[in-house]
Protein backbone atom coordinates (compact mmCIF):
# COMPACT_ATOMS: atom_id res chain seq x y z
CA UNK A 1 0.00 0.00 0.00
CA UNK A 2 1.09 3.57 -0.71
CA UNK A 3 -0.63 6.62 0.74
CA UNK A 4 -0.67 10.36 0.09
CA UNK A 5 -2.42 11.99 3.06
CA UNK A 6 -3.34 15.68 3.32
CA UNK A 7 -4.89 17.00 6.54
CA UNK A 8 -5.86 20.36 8.00
CA UNK A 9 -7.05 20.80 11.54
CA UNK A 10 -8.12 23.49 13.94
CA UNK A 11 -8.99 23.44 17.62
CA UNK A 12 -10.07 25.71 20.44
CA UNK A 13 -9.93 25.25 24.21
CA UNK A 14 -11.25 27.22 27.17
CA UNK A 15 -11.89 26.40 30.81
CA UNK A 16 -15.24 24.72 30.02
CA UNK A 17 -15.18 23.97 26.30
CA UNK A 18 -12.87 22.04 23.99
CA UNK A 19 -13.39 21.23 20.33
CA UNK A 20 -11.33 20.14 17.32
CA UNK A 21 -12.02 19.87 13.61
CA UNK A 22 -9.96 17.98 11.05
CA UNK A 23 -10.35 17.65 7.28
CA UNK A 24 -8.54 14.82 5.49
CA UNK A 25 -7.93 13.68 1.91
CA UNK A 26 -6.27 10.27 1.52
CA UNK A 27 -5.19 8.92 -1.85
CA UNK A 28 -4.26 5.22 -1.74
CA UNK A 29 -2.45 3.13 -4.30
CA UNK A 30 -2.81 -0.66 -3.93
CA UNK A 31 -4.97 -0.38 -0.79
CA UNK A 32 -5.99 -3.70 0.73
CA UNK A 33 -9.80 -3.87 0.56
CA UNK A 34 -12.43 -6.47 1.47
CA UNK A 35 -13.74 -8.62 -1.35
CA UNK A 36 -16.93 -9.76 0.37
CA UNK A 37 -15.81 -13.38 0.01
CA UNK A 38 -14.20 -15.94 2.30
CA UNK A 39 -11.64 -18.67 1.61
CA UNK A 40 -12.12 -22.40 2.23
CA UNK A 41 -11.19 -21.85 5.90
CA UNK A 42 -13.86 -19.16 6.34
CA UNK A 43 -11.34 -16.33 6.53
CA UNK A 44 -12.16 -13.03 4.74
CA UNK A 45 -10.44 -12.61 1.39
CA UNK A 46 -8.86 -9.26 0.56
CA UNK A 47 -7.38 -7.80 -2.58
CA UNK A 48 -5.48 -4.75 -3.74
CA UNK A 49 -7.42 -1.88 -5.30
CA UNK A 50 -5.29 0.03 -7.79
CA UNK A 51 -6.54 3.39 -6.50
CA UNK A 52 -8.89 4.43 -3.70
CA UNK A 53 -9.88 7.71 -2.05
CA UNK A 54 -11.00 8.61 1.48
CA UNK A 55 -12.19 12.19 2.03
CA UNK A 56 -13.87 13.45 5.17
CA UNK A 57 -14.37 15.70 8.16
CA UNK A 58 -13.74 14.74 11.80
CA UNK A 59 -15.20 16.69 14.73
CA UNK A 60 -14.76 16.13 18.45
CA UNK A 61 -15.34 18.18 21.54
CA UNK A 62 -16.42 18.40 25.15
CA UNK A 63 -18.25 20.91 27.33
CA UNK A 64 -18.46 21.08 31.10
CA UNK A 65 -22.12 21.32 32.07
CA UNK A 66 -21.35 21.77 35.77
CA UNK A 67 -18.73 20.87 38.33
CA UNK A 68 -19.73 17.20 38.09
CA UNK A 69 -21.24 16.71 34.61
CA UNK A 70 -19.55 16.75 31.21
CA UNK A 71 -20.92 16.26 27.69
CA UNK A 72 -18.55 15.02 24.98
CA UNK A 73 -18.76 13.57 21.52
CA UNK A 74 -17.20 13.03 18.12
CA UNK A 75 -18.39 12.57 14.56
CA UNK A 76 -16.85 11.55 11.24
CA UNK A 77 -18.44 12.30 7.88
CA UNK A 78 -16.54 10.72 5.01
CA UNK A 79 -16.69 9.48 1.45
CA UNK A 80 -14.75 6.26 0.77
CA UNK A 81 -14.68 5.21 -2.87
CA UNK A 82 -12.88 2.97 -5.34
CA UNK A 83 -11.23 5.15 -7.94
CA UNK A 84 -9.77 2.37 -10.08
CA UNK A 85 -10.60 -1.27 -9.30
CA UNK A 86 -10.90 -4.28 -11.60
CA UNK A 87 -12.29 -7.71 -10.76
CA UNK A 88 -10.98 -10.53 -12.96
CA UNK A 89 -13.33 -13.47 -13.47
CA UNK A 90 -13.64 -16.40 -15.84
CA UNK A 91 -16.28 -14.50 -17.80
CA UNK A 92 -14.12 -11.39 -18.16
CA UNK A 93 -13.15 -8.22 -16.33
CA UNK A 94 -15.58 -6.07 -14.37
CA UNK A 95 -14.95 -2.43 -13.45
CA UNK A 96 -16.07 -1.20 -10.03
CA UNK A 97 -14.77 2.36 -10.33
CA UNK A 98 -16.78 4.80 -8.20
CA UNK A 99 -18.29 2.16 -5.90
CA UNK A 100 -18.20 2.50 -2.12
CA UNK A 101 -15.40 0.59 -0.39
CA UNK A 102 -16.73 -2.37 1.60
CA UNK A 103 -16.80 -1.94 5.36
CA UNK A 104 -16.62 1.88 5.42
CA UNK A 105 -19.72 3.74 6.69
CA UNK A 106 -19.96 7.36 5.56
CA UNK A 107 -21.18 8.52 8.99
CA UNK A 108 -19.98 7.65 12.51
CA UNK A 109 -20.89 9.38 15.75
CA UNK A 110 -20.52 9.10 19.51
CA UNK A 111 -22.15 11.11 22.30
CA UNK A 112 -21.40 10.70 26.01
CA UNK A 113 -22.58 12.23 29.29
CA UNK A 114 -20.31 11.71 32.30
CA UNK A 115 -20.70 12.31 36.03
CA UNK A 116 -17.68 12.48 38.33
CA UNK A 117 -17.67 13.34 42.01
CA UNK A 118 -14.85 12.26 44.27
CA UNK A 119 -14.44 8.51 43.93
CA UNK A 120 -17.72 8.03 42.06
CA UNK A 121 -18.00 8.04 38.28
CA UNK A 122 -20.86 7.21 35.88
CA UNK A 123 -21.42 7.60 32.18
CA UNK A 124 -23.96 6.99 29.44
CA UNK A 125 -22.79 6.78 25.83
CA UNK A 126 -24.62 6.64 22.52
CA UNK A 127 -22.92 5.24 19.41
CA UNK A 128 -24.17 5.54 15.83
CA UNK A 129 -22.77 3.66 12.82
CA UNK A 130 -24.17 4.50 9.41
CA UNK A 131 -25.00 1.96 6.70
CA UNK A 132 -22.21 0.34 4.69
CA UNK A 133 -21.73 -2.39 2.12
CA UNK A 134 -20.17 -5.77 2.89
CA UNK A 135 -18.67 -6.12 -0.59
CA UNK A 136 -17.65 -3.75 -3.38
CA UNK A 137 -20.57 -4.52 -5.68
CA UNK A 138 -23.00 -2.11 -3.97
CA UNK A 139 -25.86 -4.60 -4.17
CA UNK A 140 -28.79 -3.92 -1.84
CA UNK A 141 -28.73 -7.42 -0.31
CA UNK A 142 -25.13 -6.86 0.81
CA UNK A 143 -25.81 -3.63 2.69
CA UNK A 144 -25.45 -3.51 6.47
CA UNK A 145 -28.11 -1.20 7.90
CA UNK A 146 -27.29 1.66 10.27
CA UNK A 147 -27.45 0.93 13.99
CA UNK A 148 -27.43 2.82 17.29
CA UNK A 149 -26.15 1.45 20.60
CA UNK A 150 -26.69 2.82 24.13
CA UNK A 151 -24.22 1.79 26.85
CA UNK A 152 -23.90 2.72 30.54
CA UNK A 153 -21.11 2.25 33.06
CA UNK A 154 -20.20 3.29 36.59
CA UNK A 155 -17.30 2.96 39.01
CA UNK A 156 -16.88 3.71 42.72
CA UNK A 157 -13.61 3.83 44.61
CA UNK A 158 -13.58 2.87 48.30
CA UNK A 159 -10.54 3.68 50.44
CA UNK A 160 -10.10 0.76 52.82
CA UNK A 161 -7.02 2.10 54.63
CA UNK A 162 -3.36 1.20 54.81
CA UNK A 163 -2.88 2.37 51.24
CA UNK A 164 -5.45 -0.13 49.96
CA UNK A 165 -8.47 0.83 47.86
CA UNK A 166 -11.24 -1.20 46.25
CA UNK A 167 -12.60 -0.16 42.86
CA UNK A 168 -16.14 -1.38 42.11
CA UNK A 169 -17.23 -1.39 38.48
CA UNK A 170 -20.52 -2.09 36.71
CA UNK A 171 -21.52 -1.77 33.06
CA UNK A 172 -24.54 -2.47 30.90
CA UNK A 173 -23.86 -2.84 27.20
CA UNK A 174 -26.74 -2.43 24.73
CA UNK A 175 -29.13 -0.99 27.30
CA UNK A 176 -32.04 -0.95 24.83
CA UNK A 177 -31.22 -4.47 23.59
CA UNK A 178 -31.46 -3.39 19.95
CA UNK A 179 -31.07 -6.21 17.43
CA UNK A 180 -28.76 -5.49 14.51
CA UNK A 181 -25.87 -6.87 12.47
CA UNK A 182 -22.52 -5.25 13.19
CA UNK A 183 -20.83 -6.29 9.93
CA UNK A 184 -20.46 -9.02 7.39
CA UNK A 185 -18.70 -10.57 4.42
CA UNK A 186 -20.81 -10.47 1.28
CA UNK A 187 -24.15 -12.16 2.01
CA UNK A 188 -23.00 -13.41 5.44
CA UNK A 189 -23.85 -10.98 8.25
CA UNK A 190 -22.69 -11.03 11.87
CA UNK A 191 -25.37 -10.36 14.52
CA UNK A 192 -24.30 -8.33 17.53
CA UNK A 193 -24.58 -9.75 21.03
CA UNK A 194 -27.75 -9.04 23.00
CA UNK A 195 -27.81 -6.92 26.14
CA UNK A 196 -25.01 -7.96 28.49
CA UNK A 197 -23.70 -6.96 31.91
CA UNK A 198 -20.31 -6.59 33.54
CA UNK A 199 -19.43 -6.49 37.24
CA UNK A 200 -15.89 -6.13 38.49
CA UNK A 201 -13.84 -5.59 41.65
CA UNK A 202 -10.24 -4.38 41.58
CA UNK A 203 -8.05 -4.16 44.67
CA UNK A 204 -5.40 -1.45 44.44
CA UNK A 205 -2.47 -1.00 46.81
Amino acid sequence: ERLLNLEWGWGWTSDQVRWNANVFWMEFSDELVKSGQVDLFGQPRTGNAERTRHVGLELDGAVGLSQTFQLSGNMTVSRNRLVRYRVYEQTGVRTLDGNAIAGFPDLLGNLRVEYANGGSFAGVSLKYVGPFFTDNEQTTRNRNDAFTVLNADATHRVEVGGGIAVLLRAAVRKVLNALYTSGGEGEAFFPAAERNYLLGITVQY
